[in-house]
């Protein structure tokens, strides 16, 4: 929690009376916001109540039908993202928006006429000013590095660096930390309050609600575009009562009873494996478990479930299914191997955002609902896709529906529904509830363990360290590409998973 006492608690921006519709849909109705220097105030609510769209109207990427903003006691109405920039509010959205063919200096002052000097660019000023800013974000790397090799995470902190590069009076971090891991994210916390107490205002949108308990003085509550709760004092709430406010019922929030008794033979063995990522990696996992990889971002886990799904060269060591060999060879093998797979973008790797809902989920099992010409089976299609629907409770307005027209849960359970009636045996699972809201992870976390009840097995990469703990049987820590850890039974604890991700030994097990 911030407790910045220097804080002059002014107010830097003012929403009144706020209405956006689309088609006829209202999306944000009637809402009223006040935005304090030097505080933070967090926007709660599951996907699709109207944060985005708040914040697309804060920072001028969508105008509001009616009613009206004051920014530094001027009522504005912004003509374009970059006539709000310029006037101070920098915000990172959800998506990417870096340029990866260019470098990481580059991508940060991108648009930025402050770094032209006598029509050149002060190439020097913008290496030293992106060193710095990505160092306080606890990023060490050459600035003069291609974004397109970076990992997703060290993207998403380019990402926070441009942001910050501005110097904004007001920061809007919208899902910024969701690719981020437990270090990264304090890091991020540490630089966030220094710049607070430079007095500049920040709105932070997470469905991680223990971060937004430890950043936040404020919670602005948004359930289906109105506002149903304010909390100025967020300290003094509950995460239970933020999170009923939020869905506006009382829901179940701990994690479905673990699998700690299985005893069957593994499924899947692992041993010895070696690629360019990872070294000398032994593993099992057994019908009926969800097997959790911890670790920081890239120390081998999520390299791990890309070797297994056919998406990496293995240099040493070997796998079996089931008792028989498993030579990694390509996608289409893993999946004859019984292998599912949820990436951890699942826009840019696990859905194709403009085709129909009814198209990704048949993805994979075009050959189920095709006869031997090629011709869909209409009827086998429909059926399929019904069963999916209301196995996942999937929610849209028509299966014509574009899959880019969702909100983030619904995309995360297209992802995962598309492999439904693909015949698989292990789910490999990379950061499986990121960016969705807190029903929408127990509804994830109820149906894994649905799939265990059925023999089936889950492979599961989270950088969350309350989900990475309440749903996993088992624990394997990845550190510097090795598994330095496996937790079991009552060792699964914060504590010992911290020890093992800093790779120490000086923990309880």
């Amino acid at each position: 929690m911030n407790e910045n006492i220097n804080a002059k608690n002014e107010i830097i921006l003012t929403a009144a009376n706020i209405t956006k519709s689309y088609g006829g849909s209202v999306v944000l109705n009637d809402v009223s916001i006040s935005i304090k220097k030097g505080k933070v105030l967090t926007f709660v609510g599951e996907n699709g109540a109207g944060k985005s769209t708040l914040i697309n109207i804060l920072s001028g990427l969508v105008a509001q039908d009616s009613g009206s903003i004051t920014y530094e006691g001027s009522e504005v109405r912004w003509s374009s993202p970059a006539h709000a920039l310029k006037n101070g509010i920098a915000v990172v959205h959800q998506e990417l928006t870096l340029f990866k063919n260019l470098t990481v200096a580059e991508n940060i002052f991108a648009g930025n006429k402050s770094v032209i000097k006598f029509g050149k660019l002060d190439r020097k000023f913008m290496a030293q000013r992106s060193s710095e800013i990505l160092s306080k974000l606890g990023l060490h790397i050459d600035v003069n590095t291609l974004v397109e090799n970076l990992t997703v995470a060290q993207q998403q902190l380019v990402e926070i660096a441009k942001a910050i590069s501005w110097n904004p009076k007001l920061l809007i971090l919208d899902e910024a930390t969701s690719a981020l891991d437990t270090m990264q994210v304090e890091n991020l916390f540490k630089y966030c309050r220094e710049l607070l107490q430079e007095d500049i205002a920040m709105v932070f949108v997470s469905h991680r609600t223990p971060e937004m308990f430890e950043i936040a003085d404020e919670a602005l509550v948004i359930k289906d575009g109105n506002v149903v709760g304010f909390y100025p004092e967020l300290k003094a709430v509950t995460d239970e009562d933020l999170i009923n406010c939020m869905v506006g019922y009382s829901i179940q929030t701990s994690f479905p009873k673990k699998n700690q008794s299985e005893t069957r033979p593994p499924i899947m063995e692992v041993e010895n494996l070696s690629t360019d990522f990872i070294k000398e990696v032994s593993m099992y996992i057994r019908p009926g478990e969800i097997i959790g990889l911890g670790g920081l971002r890239g120390h081998g886990q999520e390299e791990l479930l890309r070797t297994l799904f056919g998406l990496e060269k293995v240099r040493s060591g070997k796998i079996t299914i089931d008792g028989k060999p498993y030579t990694v060879k390509d996608v289409s093998r893993a999946i004859s191997e019984k292998f599912a797979y949820v990436p951890p973008d699942r826009k840019k790797e696990g859905a194709v955002l403009s085709l129909p809902i009814e198209n990704n989920l048949t993805i994979p099992v075009l050959g189920q609902v095709s006869n031997a010409l090629g011709w869909l089976n209409r009827a086998s299609e429909e059926s399929m896709i019904d069963r999916t629907r209301k196995r996942l409770s999937i929610d849209q307005r028509n299966w014509h529906q574009t899959v880019a027209q969702l909100s983030g849960g619904n995309q995360q359970k297209i992802v995962i529904g598309k492999w439904l009636e693909s015949d698989f045996k292990i789910l490999l699972m990379d950061e499986p509830t990121r960016g969705v809201d807190v029903a929408t992870k127990h509804e994830i976390y109820l149906f894994l363990r649905e799939l265990t009840k059925q023999g089936l097995s889950v492979l599961l990469v989270s950088t969350d360290m309350l989900e990475l703990i309440g749903i996993s049987d088992r624990i394997y820590v990845f550190y510097e590409g090795r598994i330095h850890k496996e937790l079991t039974g009552d060792d699964i604890t914060e504590e010992n998973v911290t020890y093992a991700i800093m790779g120490l030994q000086g923990d309880k097990t």
